[in-house]
This record gives structure tokens, C-alpha cells and sequence, in this order.
């Protein structure tokens, strides 16, 4: 009996060796080898009995991706929407990688594609920290883990002057460790009334791989030591995972400086490239002028109102500079080969059924306008002076835009984060669709993503309880009335948002993500609906004589506004306002402009 009992723990020893580096079947058969062994009244046995079940759990989880969401997110509840910040407590999960694979590319070193066709919001991948700490302290623990570790990270990049990619880390010398910590830690972000902030950074070994675009394809999540990493926008088989370095929601020039200084390289995905030629280095100069004149807030709590229609009047003009440039440039995007494959890359590829309706319903518009005009011209061909045919800024003139605007999200952000403190709920509203117009371009279905859908949807919400407050009220006093039904922009902005949240964090998780937003019964009916993709205001009827606003010079500067001047005009709400979106429908200029040429 002496013998077995040896003999059972050195299987046990054996089994926490193979399940420290990740070895779930070596593990499940030497915990159950030293079960066998183990006296029936042992409590090593039933240690044992308890890591077998574990072995298997983490074995099925390794091969099928099925893993049980609700217990993993009990020992963080905030990552249900991305707000956890310093909980980092490691979870007995195995990791997953079946949907992926190593590759090798030319000019990025090694990378990561999917082996399989993938639909938005499907896990890619479910990676183990190899070691997690607040940065300052990342290097110590990292030596620490490699003197006591034996599933060490195998080829990750250092930044040599030979590019060399090291097969194992303990051959490294401290100055290359701290190198490789530089180059291949990522942030857990935390995503906190809808700015991203990072308490914690980590190796994650296989999300090491992914390499940098400021256009994404896919997400990272954190819940525990585990990165969820899931697809934004739709892929086909050997296409290539690329995440992002850095926050978004920055203009091109402190995109590549912050990736220059900490990656040590320059950035020219095609996200880049169409923003280096549309928007001007003074102009972007002129709009983080305005941005930081803002900042500072009022003296005066009565001058909070002004302050807020400041940073909405502020994003309304980026919104019309980005939009002229793009008129007045267009043609580029077929003239200029860059431009043309760099628009091709980020709209044709993920082009869906969606973004097909919107360009059907733009160029339909855009022909009746052009026949119009031609008509005005004489030319009974109906086409206009000049006029070749639809071309690449036709058909993604609408995605190019918000694209563009995504560099400039934290504008709008301001301005909603002003509205909810005063109470305009309409107005926060408007601005969190504006928000999440633009992510759809820069980045779906990301933590920010699903902040500002849920922000969009309570804003709504609030707007509706305070319209209706004297029909509920009755309502509740008396059983017979019936109460308001619940408006459509409300229950589009319920369904919206709950998709939004399932691509990024699953949708299999929305019941307790609704239960920590303290969404009421209504609402959640409404969110269960089927859900849809973002879908435009419905076109409004045109009018025989449509008004629209002309401005003497290319737009309204802000110097035009005296310093400190109080702006006491109500709130404007541009999807009610006729005449302001017909001054900033870039068709009216267009037909203008074309019409003036032809006079002259």
C-alpha cells in the first residue's frame, strides 16, 4: 500500500505538471491513474476526482469552444460591458485557437488568419495571460514567471535590428525581455462612461500575433486572466486578423506618432491612406484648435447649455468639412490607384445587404437630381454637363465619411456626456447615433460600440418616460386605459444595441448584461425583437421647391464667433430640422455647383 501511495503521488505531481501547460489529456489520464491509486478514503483521491472532471471540462473546451459564459463571468461581473479595470483573477479555462493558424507574411513578420469563413461577432480565439500586471511592473513579473514556468512563449517578436523572432524567452537577455514586453503586451482596456482606460497589461501568447490595423477586424475582450477575441466584420477563408495598437477614435497624426514611438513603426493600412489624402494636415489643425479651446469648462453653471450646443455645433461643422472635402476630391478614388484600392479594401470587403440598400437609395436619389439638372441644361440625354457616371465616392461617399469623422468620435462624445448631465435626452440621443454611425465605419462592435448603443437606447428611453409621463401616470392609476406604446426609435435603439453588445461580448450573455443595465421589462421586450443592423432615417418626402441654406464661403468658421459669446439658441435636432439637412446634403451642393458651371 506504501508503493501505491507513492505511486499516486507521483501521478498527482505528474497531472498539475501537464495541466500547467495546458495538456488536458495528459492531465485527465494522470489525475485519473493517481485517483486509481489512491486509497478509497483518501482526500487525494478525491483531489484527484476533482481534476479529472476539470480536464475534461477544459479538454472539451479546447476542441469545441463551448465554455459556460455565465459561471466565467461570475468572477467578473463588470466585463459583462467591458468595465472591469483591476479584476484579473486567473480562471480555470482552457484555452481555444480552432478557428485560427500561424502564417507567415512578407512584409508584417507572422500573423494569424482564419481557417474557416466567419460571421460578425464569432469567437476566433480564447488565449490565457502568460503573465498579467499593471505595466511598471510587467518586466519583474515576467522574470519572475520565467524562472518558475515551463510553458514559456515560444516566437514572438522583439524588435532586433535582424527582425529576428526568438523561439523561446528565457534565451533573452533583460534589455531584449523588456523589448519583447514593449512589443508584444497588450492593455486590458476598460471601457468607462465610454473612454477607454488600462490599469493592467499583459502577455496574452497568441494574441501576440495579430498584427496593427487602424481599421480592425477583430475585437479583444477581457474577463479574468482570459482575451476573447470575436470578428467585427464578416471574413472569408486565409484572410488575415488584424486588431489595433490604439485608440481609434484619434486623429491620423497621434495614431502614428503613439505607434511610432511605442511600436517603432509607420502605419499605412488604408484607413490611413484615405484620411492622409482627404483631410488636410491645417484643416485636422484647425479642428484640435477648436477642441482644446473647449475643454475648458464654464465658469457659470448657466453657461453649461451653451457649452454643450458648442461641442454639437463643433462636430456639425468636422461632419460638413469632411464632407466637402470628399466632394470636392471624389474623383480621386478612381483617378488615383492608392486611393482606389485602399477604398475597394475597406468597403468592398465588407460590403452587406445593409450597405447595399443605403448605395441603392443614394444613387437613386443622386440620378433623379442629375436628370433634373440635366433637364435645367438642355441636354436630352439626360445627363448633366461633364458627367461620366457614378463612381467610387457615389457608392461609398456615406461609409467614407463616417469613416473619416470616426477620428474625431470624442467631439460628439463630449457633447452627449453634456446633454445627459443637463437632461436634454433628446439631444444625447441624437448625438449617440451620431457616435455609433461612426463606429460602424472605424469600429464595430467593440466595447465603445456597445457603450454608446446602450447610452442611445436610455436616452430614448428617458425621453420617452418624460413625453409620456401624464399617460403612464394614468395608466397605472387606472388598469382600463391603455398605456403609450413604445415609439419606434425606442425600440430600434433597444434592438440595436442588443446586437451591438452580442457581437462584442456574445449574445448569449444579453440576459445578464440587461440585468446589470437595469433595463425594464418594456425595453427588454423590445430588445428581443429581431434584431437588425443599423438602419438609416427613412428618406423623407421631397418637396416641389426644397429649401436649403447657402453659405457665402466653403463654411461657417468658428473665429467667425466672437470669444466667450454665449450661444442661446435652443437645441437643434438635425433629423427634424428640414432645412438644416438639406443645407448639409452634399447632393444639393454638388447639383449647385454643376448648375453654376453650366451658367457661366
Amino acid at each position: 500500500m506504501a508503493t501505491d501511495s507513492e505511486d499516486a503521488k507521483a501521478d498527482y505531481a505528474a497531472a498539475l505538471r501537464a495541466a500547467e501547460v495546458s495538456d488536458h489529456h495528459g492531465a485527465m489520464v494522470a489525475f485519473s491513474r493517481a485517483m486509481c491509486l489512491a486509497g478509497e478514503h483518501s482526500p487525494l483521491r478525491a483531489t484527484c476526482a476533482r481534476g479529472v472532471r476539470q480536464a475534461l471540462q477544459n479538454l472539451q473546451e479546447h476542441q469545441s469552444g463551448k465554455f459556460d459564459w455565465t459561471e466565467m463571468f461570475k468572477a467578473d461581473p463588470a466585463a459583462l460591458l467591458g468595465a472591469s479595470k483591476g479584476c484579473a483573477a486567473p480562471l480555470p479555462v482552457a484555452g481555444y485557437s480552432k478557428p485560427v493558424r500561424m502564417t507567415v507574411s512578407t512584409c508584417k513578420g507572422r500573423g494569424l488568419v482564419v481557417c474557416q469563413d466567419v460571421e460578425i461577432g464569432e469567437l476566433l480565439f480564447v488565449d490565457k495571460a502568460w503573465v498579467l500586471q499593471p505595466f511598471p511592473s510587467l518586466l519583474h513579473a515576467a522574470s519572475v514567471k520565467l524562472r518558475d514556468s515551463r510553458d514559456a512563449p515560444r516566437g514572438l517578436f522583439h524588435g532586433g535590428d535582424d527582425q529576428r523572432l526568438p523561439e523561446t524567452l528565457p534565451r533573452l537577455s533583460e534589455a531584449e525581455l523588456r523589448r519583447t514586453l514593449q512589443f508584444n503586451a497588450i492593455h486590458r482596456w476598460a471601457c468607462v462612461d465610454g473612454e477607454l482606460s488600462s490599469e493592467l497589461s499583459g502577455l496574452w501568447p497568441l494574441a501576440a500575433f495579430v498584427n496593427h490595423s487602424c481599421r480592425p477586424n477583430v475585437n479583444f475582450t477581457f474577463v479574468g486572466d482570459l482575451l476573447l477575441c470575436r470578428a467585427t466584420r464578416k471574413m472569408k477563408a486565409g484572410e488575415e486578423l488584424f486588431a489595433s495598437y490604439v485608440r481609434l477614435d484619434r486623429p491620423l497624426r497621434q495614431r502614428r506618432s503613439e505607434l511610432s514611438a511605442t511600436y517603432e513603426f509607420h502605419c499605412t493600412c488604408a484607413r490611413c491612406i484615405l484620411e492622409e489624402a482627404f483631410l488636410d494636415a491645417e484643416l485636422v489643425d484647425g479642428f484640435m484648435t477648436q477642441i482644446k479651446a473647449l475643454t475648458k469648462a464654464p465658469g457659470r453653471k448657466d453657461q453649461v447649455i451653451a457649452w454643450a450646443e458648442s461641442w454639437s455645433f463643433l462636430y456639425r461643422q468636422i461632419e460638413y468639412e469632411v464632407s466637402l472635402a470628399i466632394k470636392q476630391r471624389g474623383k480621386e478614388l478612381d483617378e488615383d490607384l492608392a486611393l482606389s484600392a485602399a477604398s475597394d479594401q475597406l468597403f468592398s470587403d465588407s460590403w452587406t445587404d445593409l450597405h447595399e440598400e443605403q448605395r441603392e437609395e443614394r444613387l437613386r436619389r443622386q440620378e433623379e437630381l442629375r436628370q433634373n439638372i440635366a433637364r435645367l441644361q438642355g441636354q436630352q440625354d439626360g445627363r448633366p454637363v461633364n458627367y461620366s457616371g457614378p463612381g467610387r465616392e457615389d457608392v461609398y461617399g456615406v461609409q467614407l465619411q463616417r469613416l473619416l469623422c470616426g477620428s474625431f468620435c470624442s467631439v460628439a462624445a463630449e457633447s452627449a456626456r453634456l446633454w445627459r448631465r443637463i437632461g436634454a435626452q433628446q439631444n444625447c440621443a441624437r448625438d449617440c447615433r451620431w457616435i455609433c454611425q461612426q463606429l460602424e465605419e472605424s469600429a464595430p462592435a467593440t466595447q465603445q460600440h456597445g457603450f454608446w448603443a446602450t447610452e442611445w437606447t436610455k436616452s430614448t428611453w428617458k425621453a420617452f418616460l418624460k413625453k409620456e409621463e401624464a399617460q403612464l401616470l394614468l395608466s397605472q392609476r387606472f388598469p382600463d386605459l391603455c398605456a403609450p406604446t413604445l415609439p419606434a426609435d425606442v425600440r430600434k435603439a433597444a434592438e440595436y444595441a442588443k446586437l451591438s453588445l452580442g457581437r462584442c461580448y456574445g449574445g448569449h450573455l444579453w440576459l445578464q448584461q440587461s440585468q446589470l443595465l437595469k433595463w425594464p421589462p418594456p425595453l427588454q421586450a423590445a430588445a428581443l425583437q429581431k434584431s437588425t443592423a443599423f438602419a438609416p432615417v427613412a428618406p423623407r418626402k421631397k418637396s416641389r421647391r426644397p429649401k436649403f441654406r447657402h453659405y457665402a464661403s466653403a463654411s461657417v468658421r468658428w473665429k467667425d464667433f466672437p470669444k466667450g459669446q454665449v450661444l442661446t439658441a435652443p437645441p437643434v435636432d438635425l433629423e427634424d430640422n428640414e432645412e438644416l439637412k438639406a443645407a448639409q446634403d452634399t447632393d444639393f451642393l454638388a447639383a449647385l455647383q454643376s448648375m453654376f458651371k453650366a451658367e457661366n
